[in-house]
């Protein structure tokens, strides 16, 4: 029928194609002209397909060339059901691609399986670093524990052997201040009971709430029953007259500033801390500050100067200062 239809010049056949080349044939042939358009897209990418194939052919088989991705899976979803219209050199062009297709999957997996490999590698590595640089660090801070002690105990000894008062009561502080253990503080109690001198009373009448030392260790200030006393270290004596600070409210934290002039001290009323200046000469008391009623209690721990004496910290149970 093909030869036919060729012969009279309805069809034109050429190799692995025939065309339509007269529209008399599609006109009276309602059948053909159906089937036609029913695969229009089927058409386009059978010619596509063999633009291609004679492309890939003529440049040397040239991988470059062969179908991939989306383009290879439509023409291989459409050769399912038309294989029979494929001529050889089309055939061939569509193996090979599907044949390069695998092997670049192939490829691909084993290049991730590589990758995961070293990925596994680096990640055992950072484990094994990370637990030698926590290990590292715990035998350093314990090295340094061990040399801390080792030094108090050295200046623990140093203050036991030391024969004058002043120097062995530095040592045996020094090592106390390093490490507060009991063989410290039985060197501390060691040199004072080696020499009685060092130790006094002051006899203050009553139980103690606080007390605090002047940088130049001549004054000593005492609390005791919503009063302050101060004492002259030298005489043991009381200087001047207690002086009442409950005004200021219950007084629990005092510190000297570093002139020991002045003696700052904590008090509470209600919810309410306030914080007074006492004058070391005259005793007189200042109001400095006073806070806590509008956000609630606010407990003080601590008080300090500063080097210079020009600030006070106050050290507040919030960690806020």
């Amino acid at each position: 029928m093909l030869t036919v239809l060729a012969d009279a010049r309805m069809l034109t056949v050429s190799e692995g194609s025939v065309e339509v080349s007269h529209e008399a044939l599609l006109r009276e042939w309602p059948r053909l002209r159906g089937w036609l358009e029913d695969d229009v897209q089927g058409r386009q990418l059978h010619h596509h397909l063999m633009e291609a194939a004679r492309e890939w052919t003529e440049s040397g088989h040239d991988p470059a060339d062969l179908y991939r991705g989306a383009r290879l899976a439509s023409a291989m979803d459409w050769t399912a059901q038309h294989a029979v219209e494929l001529n050889e050199q089309e055939r061939a062009f569509l193996d090979k691609s599907r044949e390069a297709t695998h092997a670049e999957i192939e490829r691909s997996r084993r290049t991730n399986q590589r990758l995961k490999g070293s990925l596994a590698g680096v990640a055992v590595f950072l484990i094994i670093a990370l637990v030698g640089a926590s290990f590292a660090l715990q035998q350093r801070a314990h090295a340094r524990a061990v040399a801390t002690v080792a030094e108090s105990a050295r200046l623990a000894a140093q203050a036991v052997a030391e024969t004058d008062l002043g120097r062995s009561v530095q040592l045996a502080l020094a090592g106390l201040s390093l490490n507060d253990s009991i063989d410290t503080r039985s060197a501390l109690l060691q040199v004072l009971q080696r020499n009685p001198s060092a130790i006094g009373l002051i006899p203050t009448g009553g139980s103690l709430d606080d007390v605090a030392v002047a940088p130049d260790g001549r004054t000593v200030v005492a609390e005791q029953g919503g009063s302050l006393d101060f004492f002259d270290t030298g005489s043991r004596a009381m200087v001047g007259s207690p002086v009442p600070v409950l005004d200021q409210g219950y007084p629990y934290e005092m510190a000297f500033d570093p002139s020991g002039r002045t003696v700052a001290i904590a008090g509470r009323i209600g919810l309410r801390t306030n914080i007074g200046l006492v004058d070391a000469m005259d005793h007189r008391v200042a109001p400095l500050i006073s806070f806590g009623e509008a956000t609630g209690t606010m407990d003080l721990m601590d008080l300090a100067f500063s080097p210079s004496g020009n600030q006070l910290a106050v050290a507040i149970a919030n960690r806020r200062v």
